[in-house]
């Protein structure tokens, strides 16, 4: 009765800009800064949040965050 392994068929990450619906505003010469979708800086209430962007069919904002997710404040008053 316990599980052992887990596997989920969501077919292959893509993170190029043309792949994920995400405006940025291009830099000189009309490049986009692939880093900026890797490491993409946020504030929300004072606090700096660092997303990464991901589609695997539709967009993902990623955070890593290194304590147990209950401890985060999902709550967001605007």
């Amino acid at each position: 009765g316990k599980l052992a392994k887990i596997q989920v068929g969501m077919g292959k990450p893509k993170f190029g800009a043309k792949d994920i619906p995400l405006v940025i505003e291009p830099k000189e010469g009309n490049l986009v800064d692939i880093k900026s979708m890797l490491s993409y800086s946020i504030t929300i209430e004072n606090k700096e949040l660092l997303l990464n962007f991901v589609s695997m069919g539709n967009p993902h904002a990623i955070y890593f965050w290194q304590y147990p997710v209950s401890d985060f404040p999902l709550l967001y008053k605007s």
